[in-house]
Parts: C-alpha cells; sequence; structure tokens
C-alpha cells in the first residue's frame, strides 16, 4: 500500500466543521466523521502522493509519536468504505 496513491472518491461530498471534516458517500448514502488528524490525512490523499510520502508529511506533524500505523488505519478504512480510491 505504501507506494500507491489514493485521491477522493469523486462521488464523495465533503464539509468542513471547523478542523473537522464530514465526509458524505453519494453511492452509499453513508456519511463519516472524520476528527482533526484524520482530516489531515484526508487533505493529502490527492492521488499524486504516495501513501508513504504522506505518511511522511503527517509524521512530521508529530515528531515524538509513531503515527505511520494509525494513518494506515485511517486509509484502510476509507478505502474499504469507498471513501477513497487508487488514482490511476
Amino acid at each position: 500500500m505504501n507506494d500507491q496513491c489514493l485521491k477522493p472518491a469523486s462521488h464523495v461530498l465533503t464539509q468542513e466543521a471547523g478542523s473537522e471534516l464530514v465526509l458524505f458517500n453519494t453511492k452509499t448514502d453513508s456519511s463519516l466523521y472524520l476528527n482533526e488528524t484524520a482530516a489531515l490525512i484526508w487533505q493529502n490523499l490527492d492521488g499524486i502522493r504516495t501513501v508513504a510520502d504522506v505518511i511522511a508529511t503527517i509524521q512530521a506533524n508529530y515528531p515524538n509519536e509513531s503515527v505511520a500505523d494509525d494513518i494506515l488505519d485511517v486509509m484502510r478504512s476509507l478505502q474499504s468504505s469507498g471513501f477513497v480510491e487508487p488514482s490511476k
């Protein structure tokens, strides 16, 4: 997964709520609330940067913590629930 590039799925709408986000999947009529950290992950999934690049960027914001596994968990969850997809 680390060399994969992910992007928001085209059928997902976003609504900012302060530093947090609410996502709505129009295909499944499901919504997902992202806290500030998960929203930061979402904002970095641009389809250009690899998963490893995103992890490195976010890890820089939390230099005293190991966050790679948590970031991967969020990305896997977003992908399995159809909120993000691999870029082509």
